[in-house]
């Protein structure tokens, strides 16, 4: 069902597969797929109060959660199209600052560097104890808007089509409000 139409309309997919959905306007977009699983397992004990930096921390993994899914998508694409995606270094050392660093070794695959990166980041944040922390790198709401506009600069490919968020939460009310 919906699950199944989420992520048919996801680049990843549309990539793997070799063809677009063939839903009517899909060709028009770049389609993303995160479940909400993937947010509600990371912190399962959301108190009702939910302190500020509470909250900065569940954004920060929310978007690393989001940029990890457009790497993979990138990465199947790239296996297409034979790409240098070195851009993202920078995007990364702004964004990170002192906490990201470009390898050091030449010939070291950016995707692959900076998808691994992102995965250690998911699992330091879920294990932090929620509100430890005042400041994450990734808690501005609009880092996903800063992403795009640095990714349709340096992807000739992607082609000014917009980026579309499928989040799922499989009708079952897992996201409490406070999440």
């Amino acid at each position: 069902g919906k699950t199944m139409a989420f992520r048919r309309l996801t680049l990843f997919l549309d990539e793997l597969i070799g063809e677009s959905s063939g839903v009517q306007g899909a060709d028009g977009i770049l389609g993303f797929y995160l479940n909400c699983r993937d947010i509600v397992e990371a912190f399962p004990y959301i108190p009702t109060r939910f302190a500020e930096t509470k909250r900065r921390q569940v954004i920060h993994f929310f978007h690393l959660s989001w940029l990890q899914e457009i790497f993979r998508a990138f990465g199947q694409r790239k296996l297409q199209e034979s790409m240098s995606y070195e851009w993202l270094y920078q995007w990364m050392e702004k964004t990170f600052q002192e906490k990201f660093r470009k390898p050091t070794l030449a010939g070291v695959d950016a995707l692959t560097y900076v998808s691994n990166f992102i995965s250690d980041e998911k699992e330091v944040c879920r294990s932090t104890p929620l509100g430890k922390v005042s400041r994450w790198p990734l808690d501005r709401i609009d880092l996903l808007d800063d992403f795009y506009l640095t990714a349709s600069k340096n992807t000739p490919w992607m082609q000014g089509k917009p980026f579309f968020f499928f989040l799922d939460d499989y009708t079952i009310p897992l996201l409490s409000e406070q999440l």
